[in-house]
Order: C-alpha cells, then sequence, then structure tokens
C-alpha cells in the first residue's frame, strides 16, 4: 500500500471518528427513512449459495468478466417513513447502534439529533426517541456515536462523542439514569459481561466503568498519538480486542486487554494497515478485522496471530441518486456501467469498514463504506461468496436474531436499511 493511499486511509479512519464538518445529502432525499430491502415473506428473503464463489480476481474493469451476485429488485426496496409522535424524522446521522433481545428493540444513535432513537424491530418502526443532550449543533457526529447494550443491568450506554460523557439509558422505560463525565473525544464502547464493566474508548485511552456504580474506575493507557477506531468483548476468553493506530504507521494493529487485569497482554501487528472494525466469531476461535486497504485479517483468538487474510474484491457495484425520479438505484453488473458514477469504466476499491458475524450461518457481512456494497465471507473457506447492493454510507452494522435481518445505519443518507436474511 503506497504512503498516499495508506495516508487517505488515515483521512477515512478520522473523518469517521472525529469529523465534525458539514454532511451533504442527496438533494430532496428525505431524512429519517427505513429502507427495507427484503421483507419477511420466505421469497424475499436473501440466500446466499456456497456452491458459487464470486472472483473479482482481475485487478481492471473486464465486460466480459462473469460476476454471481445478489441483485436487488428495486420494485422490494420499500421506503417507509418512519415519524415519531410529533410527525418529524427521528433520523439525522444514524451512526452506532445496539440490539436489546428482551425487548426486541434497536437503539439507533441519531448523532446529530443528540438523540437515540428506539425502534422496534418486530415491525422496523420508531417507538421512542430518547434526548442525550439540549444542543443546537448539528455537525457531523455532534452528539452520541457508539452504543452498547448491558443484558445484566438493563442499560444502554451512549458514548457522547464532542462532549465527553456517556449517558446510560434504562430499557424498561428509556429514561437517562445517568451520565458518566470522562472528557475527551468519546468513540466506541463495549461491555464486559463477565465482570459487570463498561470499557471506553478516549483518545489514547480506554476508560473501565463499574455498571453498577457508574463510576470510572480505571484508565488503561495505550501509546501516545494512538487513535481507536473500534474494540470488541469475547466472553471466551475475557478479552477486550481494540482496533488502533497511531502517528506513527507502525502503531497500526489490534491491542488485546486483559480484563481480569486491565493489562494489554498482546498487539497484533496489521502490517501499517489501518484496523476499521471488529467482529467476534462465535464459532471459531477467532475475531476479523477490517482494514481500510480492502483487506480482512483473520487473528486466532488462542495465539494472538493473523492467521489468514481475506482479500476484499474490488467491485463493479454502487449506487446513484436519480434526481428526475428522487429514487435509489442499486445495480450489480454491467448493463448499468459504474461510468454513470465515475464518467469510465472501472472497478471501485473496496474500503472494508463495518462489520459483523452471523451465527445462524457462520458468514461475515462486510460493509463497502463509501461504494454501498456488502460482501459476505463463508467463515468456513474464508472466501467471499457473494456481493450486495446496499445503500452506501454505512457507519454501522447488526444483527439481529430473532427476526434474521441485518440493520445499516447509513450516516450520509440519514436513514437505516434493513436486508432479511434466510438463516
Amino acid at each position: 500500500m503506497s504512503k498516499a493511499a495508506l495516508e487517505l486511509a488515515v483521512s477515512a479512519a478520522a473523518l469517521i471518528l472525529l469529523s465534525t464538518s458539514a454532511v451533504l445529502h442527496p438533494p430532496s432525499f428525505p431524512y429519517g427513512r427505513v429502507v427495507a430491502f427484503a421483507d419477511d415473506s420466505e421469497d424475499d428473503k436473501i440466500e446466499h449459495s456456497k456452491d458459487e464463489k464470486t472472483n473479482f480476481s482481475s485487478p481492471t474493469f473486464d465486460s466480459s468478466q462473469v460476476v454471481k451476485s445478489t441483485l436487488l429488485d428495486n420494485d422490494k426496496m420499500k421506503y417507509e417513513e418512519v415519524a415519531n409522535a410529533d410527525g418529524n424524522f427521528p433520523f439525522l446521522v444514524p451512526v452506532g447502534m445496539a440490539y436489546d433481545s428482551e425487548t426486541r428493540e434497536m437503539y439507533v444513535a441519531s448523532s446529530a439529533t443528540h438523540s437515540v432513537v428506539v425502534m422496534d424491530a418486530t415491525t422496523d418502526t420508531a417507538i421512542d426517541v430518547i434526548p442525550i443532550a439540549e444542543r443546537n449543533d448539528t455537525f457531523s457526529f455532534a452528539g452520541p456515536l457508539g452504543l452498547a447494550y448491558d443484558p445484566a443491568m438493563g442499560y444502554i450506554f451512549a458514548a457522547n462523542a464532542p462532549y465527553g460523557k456517556v449517558s446510560v439509558i434504562s430499557d424498561s422505560d428509556h429514561k437517562i439514569v445517568g451520565e458518566i463525565k470522562i472528557s475527551g473525544e468519546l468513540g466506541r464502547l463495549a461491555v464486559d459481561t463477565d465482570h459487570n464493566k463498561v470499557y471506553v474508548v478516549n483518545s489514547g485511552t480506554i476508560s473501565v466503568v463499574d455498571d453498577e456504580t457508574l463510576e470510572v474506575i480505571d484508565n488503561i493507557k495505550l501509546r501516545d498519538g494512538t487513535f481507536m477506531t473500534d474494540i470488541v468483548y469475547d466472553p471466551d476468553d475475557e478479552k477486550m480486542y481494540v482496533a488502533m493506530f497511531g502517528g506513527s504507521y507502525a502503531g497500526a494493529g489490534i491491542a488485546v486487554i486483559d480484563t481480569n487485569t486491565h493489562d494489554v497482554i498482546a498487539t497484533v501487528s496489521t502490517y501499517d494497515n489501518v484496523p476499521s472494525n471488529i467482529a467476534l466469531d462465535s464459532h471459531y476461535p477467532r475475531v476479523y478485522v477490517t482494514s481500510l486497504s480492502g483487506e480482512v485479517f483473520v487473528i486466532s483468538t488462542d495465539n494472538y496471530k493473523i492467521t489468514d487474510t481475506i482479500r476484499i474484491p474490488d467491485t463493479p457495484y454502487g449506487y446513484r441518486h436519480d434526481p428526475s425520479t428522487q429514487k435509489v438505484v442499486v445495480y450489480g453488473n454491467f448493463t448499468e456501467r459504474i461510468e454513470q458514477m465515475t464518467g469510465k469504466e472501472e472497478l471501485l476499491s473496496s474500503s472494508p469498514t463495518a462489520i459483523v458475524f452471523n451465527p445462524d450461518n457462520n458468514y461475515l457481512y462486510v460493509v463497502h463504506y463509501g461504494v454501498g456494497v456488502l460482501s459476505v465471507i463463508d467463515t468456513e473457506s474464508l472466501t467471499v461468496i457473494d456481493n450486495i447492493s446496499t445503500l452506501p454510507g454505512s457507519h454501522d452494522i447488526a444483527y439481529d436474531p430473532d427476526n434474521h435481518s441485518i440493520y445499516q445505519t447509513h450516516e450520509s443518507m440519514n436513514s437505516i436499511s434493513i436486508l432479511s436474511i434466510e438463516p
């Protein structure tokens, strides 16, 4: 990876975490929409075939290339307005998500409105909006960013990016029951369900919070100048995995934290590739780490070493907003050429970011951030088996095991997309 490309990747990661510039939205595209790509009927569920492997080995555009894909019929793209009680659309720069399997509610951080939107996952409708702060600024990532659900306490923790506090929300009445003042630029967070602790990513520091007293009990210092892009807890080995990069590109990698001692016990280098997001495999002893340079690294939780690297292919997939019809068009073949976006025939560079593991089929779903593509990886063969056209700008991804649905937040579209998956 060239130095220029790496600097671009670092800039993109920093933008995802800390940007305070305005978000540009497609003209007349309404705020707060849920785009249901497939409904709950059996005919509309997306099913992936292990027998047909997708191959994007060619580095340049090849119109004769045979590409297998899951093409989503535009007629199945159901745009549903999800207004709250006063008729306003609740989503403005939707980012982090957290799922409460007990109440079957999906919590969505609406950053620019300084609120958390509660969606009923059985009906995919917004049922409540929880104000986090009385603020008027509506720039990108002005409010809550990362969310995490604590099933033992029945709390949703919301990390508020620019004003250094964590809001604590009760899942019973959707009221704020506490605030944890930490300071700094707070981003992602994760719950240690074995020790009743919450780990909050800060600027170069991870704050450890007691989820009963809601007090900071420790601060884990990483290298100076370190940015952290994601954090995930593995209950099987009681370790936290933290994606990080620093001022020196050699510092890019995954820090492994022992949650019993709060010590960093290992650092896994990602070979100067900036890590973005992490997913835990509940079937195999692995974590998966996306890199903005186009790879997914497979890390063994037994020895903390990279065992495989999966290249996410550059794709001829994409999306475009048609101003004449005010519709979003997704395409996945060479009939509607990618030149409609770029002015020339070419493959679009992969930019894998958010990632989620589906325990029902043992597949990984990997977001291409800028393009609007969801790549599907079979974790048995560690190969890409499908590519699905979606909306672009996906900040977070979550899986609802009850409905077998994948949720994505699309910050630049101010929308949530829901994809029904064949279990």
